[in-house]
């Protein structure tokens, strides 16, 4: 089996690939990675979604993976009611999140500095349409790639790695590998964020494929495990609330 780890979307990216031509469909997805690390970063002010968000049009072209990214942000938010929301850039800038995160605090000491923790709610949603290459937003309205565009990349190139013996693709947490069936990372990604925003009491009604979820004591609870099928290529999606 071949395999290539490096730093990617401000974490740490994986492939692995067995069979003929494993090295250079490696070398191929990685390049597509880092090229989309740099398109769809909105800590770089010249990429395609830095752009988009400052575009004062209402209506704006976009490129086919950059649809894509945003029919994932509108099907998420319509599968969570709006709890996990993909619009939220201009918000996250005002809080101070316009860079990549330095070094993260220990576990314990960033509990404590945390403000305590409640079960999340969902905002009005402004709601936005893409059809084919445009979209049509409301003025002012901008989109954080965030986890569901390493959800959706790890999708996306796990369909180019369909044809090999088997493969496993890592973009910063969101995995999808080779099975008789294959898991959807974007899905686990914002089933993993609403069971995050909702709370440990109800966290399992978004895990619908089973799950652990992860307390600030460092305890866990198991959802459904008993109904997984091991082999079908899917990793329990895991809720730290």
């Amino acid at each position: 089996m071949s395999h290539s780890a490096f730093s990617c979307f401000g974490s740490h990216c994986g492939l692995w690939v067995t069979g003929a031509g494993a090295e250079a469909a490696i070398a191929d997805a990685r390049r597509i990675l880092e090229n989309w690390h740099v398109r769809f970063s909105r800590f770089v002010g010249s990429s395609e979604l830095s752009r988009l968000n400052a575009d004062p049009r209402a209506v704006v072209p976009v490129s086919t993976t950059m649809a894509q990214l945003l029919r994932v942000v509108g099907d998420a938010a319509e599968a969570t009611g709006g709890l996990v929301d993909g619009t939220l850039a201009r918000e996250l800038e005002d809080v101070g999140y316009r860079s990549d995160l330095a070094a993260p605090l220990p576990l314990a000491l960033a509990l404590r500095l945390a403000p305590p923790r409640r079960p999340a709610a969902p905002r009005p949603w402004r709601d936005f349409t893409v059809d084919g290459w445009e979209v049509t937003r409301p003025p002012g309205l901008a989109f954080d790639s965030g986890g569901l565009a390493k959800g959706l990349f790890a999708d996306l190139i796990a369909e180019r790695l369909a044809g090999f013996e088997s493969f496993a693709v890592d973009c910063g947490g969101d995995v999808r590998f080779a099975g008789p069936e294959r898991a959807v990372a974007v899905e686990a990604e914002w089933r993993a964020k609403a069971a995050v925003l909702s709370g440990p009491d109800a966290a399992g009604d978004w895990l619908a494929h089973g799950g652990v979820v992860v307390l600030d004591d460092r305890s866990h609870f198991t959802i459904g495990v008993q109904d997984l099928v091991p082999q079908d290529g899917a990793l329990l999606p895991t809720a730290n609330p």
